[in-house]
């Protein structure tokens, strides 16, 4: 079975929002996710964007205008597709 991704950190980069994160595996595809509820099922958070992976190892999720500082507090997830 393939593990799960480790977020390792979230910077700005102009309007963009770059998700760095280890631990991932060849072949796998890895969503970053965000919601403004903690509580929310996974189901239920939105996905911003998608990296499918042609080495193992450190990665990151490029954004496009992901920076939005007129939402208040987000949360950021990184999930394997199942």
């Amino acid at each position: 079975a393939l593990e799960q991704p480790t977020l390792t950190g979230i910077s700005q980069a102009g309007t963009n929002l770059v998700l760095s994160a280890g631990n991932g595996q060849m072949g796998g595809t890895y969503f970053a996710l965000t919601s403004t509820n903690l509580e929310l099922p996974l189901s239920q958070w939105k996905p911003i964007g998608a990296n499918v992976l042609s080495v193992s190892g450190s990665f990151t999720i490029t954004v496009t205008n992901g920076f939005n500082t007129g939402i208040g507090r987000q949360f950021y997830i990184l999930k394997m597709q199942n």
